[in-house]
């Protein structure tokens, strides 16, 4: 469901926030039994930790954009890249 959204639109991440809340509530509510707060924990760790891969995919330099702009600071002050190798540290935390 979510992975096949189509980016690059501002209503496509309006949509992805709708499916995660969606998906948060449908743990919440389906997973039951034994276990079913670890389970519910780690589901819920899981989507985090791909919203927040998709985040920095989303962050990373395209060889269509336009970087000069960029390193002079006029969009982003600092290298995308930068975000990227703070990836694994933010996952895990």
């Amino acid at each position: 469901m979510l992975a096949t959204i189509e980016l690059g639109k501002p209503e496509k991440f309006g949509g992805i926030v709708n499916n995660s809340r969606t998906f948060g509530a449908a743990v919440c509510s389906f997973i039951k039994g034994e276990n079913q707060d670890l389970i519910r924990k780690e589901l819920i760790h899981r989507h985090i930790a791909w919203l927040t891969a998709l985040r920095y995919q989303l962050r990373l330099e395209r060889e269509w954009e336009h970087t000069e702009y960029r390193i002079m600071g006029k969009y982003i002050p600092t290298i995308c890249e930068a975000y990227f190798d703070q990836l694994e540290n933010e996952v895990v935390e």
